[in-house]
């Protein structure tokens, strides 16, 4: 209806009003600056020149705006015969292959820890870095089949012998980066980080005769999440009790010697 009409442009019409009403009274302000400049023999004050100074930028702005959008949006190239580039993109062009093959250091690393503080944190590497996470990933894998062996009603996955245990152990403790780089090379494939480490689990466990068929009860009944949460929190275990206390327990100790030393 009409009435609905009037409500719905009632708030447009009302700003419109209130940006009228603002402007107005601040050209009335300035003219009685002026004025009051005027009969006292002073310049004009600097608000009111930065103000016509405001304005004379907005009308330029607002003129450069409309020449855009005249051609289209943007700004118009200069004429060339050839189109061949500047010197100056030629060189930009140059100084971004550059930075795409830049080596890792303190001023190229993407953040702090890896560079400014790189030395201070670089026993956290194993422990908080992918290829932390992919150790503490395989390790719940092998436990999680381990634990399978062990239940009574998981029948297809009979109890392990003593040699068995020890081999899937020795894939635990004895895991380095070139088992990680074996990892990272199937996840190239799968591209699923997970699933990658479930292959390298079975590759890894087909190599002993009694594990061959039991190879499909790799992952039973998890999902990803159910590994990673369970690796993540195996990592700030590791990062909390192997790094982070031993070193507060060595500020606290420094702290005592300090206050004996200089106790009254």
């Amino acid at each position: 209806t009409h009435q609905q009409r009037v409500c719905s442009w009632t708030p447009r019409w009302r700003w419109r009003q209130d940006e009228t009403f603002r402007r107005s009274r601040e050209a009335m302000m300035r003219a009685m600056r002026v004025r009051a400049s005027a009969s006292s023999g002073r310049k004009p004050t600097a608000a009111l020149t930065c103000g016509r100074a405001r304005r004379g930028v907005s009308s330029s702005a607002r003129s450069g705006h409309q020449a855009l959008r005249r051609v289209g949006g943007r700004a118009a190239a200069p004429a060339s015969g050839t189109g061949a580039p500047t010197s100056r993109s030629a060189s930009a062009a140059t100084v971004g292959d550059q930075h795409d093959h830049l080596a890792l250091s303190e001023l190229t690393a993407v953040g702090p820890l890896d560079g400014r503080y790189g030395a201070k944190v670089k026993d956290l590497r194993g422990v908080f870095s992918e290829y932390g996470l992919i150790k503490k990933r395989v390790e719940v894998e092998i436990r999680w089949i381990q634990h399978l062996s062990r239940c009574s009603d998981i029948a297809e996955v009979p109890q392990f012998s003593a040699e068995t245990e020890a081999f899937l152990d020795s894939i635990v403790a004895n895991f380095s980066l070139e088992d990680a780089l074996v990892v990272k090379r199937t996840e190239a494939v799968t591209k699923h980080d997970v699933k990658s480490v479930e292959y390298y689990v079975k590759q890894r466990l087909s190599e002993r005769d009694e594990l061959a068929p039991i190879l499909e009860y790799v992952h039973f009944s998890c999902t990803s999440e159910d590994i990673n949460n369970l690796a993540h929190a195996l990592m700030l275990k590791e990062g909390t009790e192997k790094h982070l206390l031993p070193k507060m327990d060595e500020i606290v100790a420094q702290v005592k010697q300090l206050a004996v030393k200089n106790a009254s």
